[in-house]
Parts: structure tokens; C-alpha cells; sequence
């Protein structure tokens, strides 16, 4: 009787979106650097610099009394630059960094209570209403450092 042909029907309730799922389309790297870009010093140094003019603060003019401020992993997460954090990594890090590119260069502090007496990082404060003096970057998403 009925049974049979209830039974037959089972297979055909397999959800439709299952049946006719597009693959899933990679996502193309945007602008990606070229291959051995982040080895050469020069490229790390105009790197930083894009990085405080991108946050309003003008920094190619560095100057002995305003070195040029290698910003630290949480400002850098901060901001979404994992590929400028990766390549002061993979430079041996930010000390390394710091000795490449010459002598007029600071590295800022990894304990944001200590950055922000920086006089960069308080003027980033006031053209960037997201970051807090009393907050870590990151603070929010994980303890500080």
C-alpha cells in the first residue's frame, strides 16, 4: 500500500541548498606586496611611515627630535596592518628592525600606559576617537600585553 511509496519520497528531502551549493569562491589577496618585498629594509621603512601618514599623523618628516616610531603589535592589530606586524616578526623583530633602518628611529612602547606618553601616540589620540590613554588597543578584544 501507502508505505512504499512514503518510503520512496525520503530521499528527495534533502534540503535544497545542500543539492545546489555554489563552491565557494577564494577570496583574491588584494594589492598583495611582491615575493621578497618585506626583506628589504626600505620597504619596511616607507611601510611605517604609510602606516602614521594612513592614521593622519604625518611622519616622513623624521627628524633627530621626531625619529620615525616603529608602532607596536596591538596599534598594528589595531589598525588591520597584519602585514607590516608579520614582516617586523619575520625581520627578527622590532629591536632588529629598529638597528636596520638607521638611527633615527624609536620604537614605540609595548606597554600601552608607556606609549601614550609618547607624543605621537597622543596625537594619534586625538585624531582617533576608537583608541582610549587608559585602554589598550587591544584591550577590549584581549588582555594587554
Amino acid at each position: 500500500g501507502d508505505d512504499s511509496k512514503e518510503q520512496g519520497d525520503t530521499n528527495s528531502d534533502i534540503p535544497q541548498q545542500l543539492v545546489s551549493r555554489k563552491r565557494q569562491q577564494r577570496r583574491k589577496p588584494r594589492n598583495r606586496r611582491p615575493r621578497y618585498y618585506w626583506t628589504n629594509p626600505k620597504n619596511i621603512r616607507r611601510e611605517i611611515e604609510q602606516f602614521w601618514s594612513d592614521c593622519g599623523l604625518d611622519s616622513t618628516s623624521s627628524t633627530k627630535n621626531n625619529p620615525l616610531m616603529i608602532p607596536n603589535e596591538s596599534l598594528l592589530h589595531h589598525y588591520g596592518r597584519h602585514d607590516l606586524r608579520a614582516a617586523l616578526q619575520s625581520a627578527g623583530g622590532r629591536e632588529v628592525v629598529a638597528e636596520q633602518l638607521g638611527g633615527d628611529v624609536q620604537i614605540m612602547p609595548g606597554r600601552w600606559s608607556e606609549a601614550v606618553q609618547e607624543h605621537q601616540i597622543q596625537a594619534l589620540l586625538e585624531i582617533d576617537n576608537s583608541l582610549s590613554p587608559d585602554l589598550s588597543p587591544t584591550a577590549t578584544a584581549s588582555s594587554t600585553e
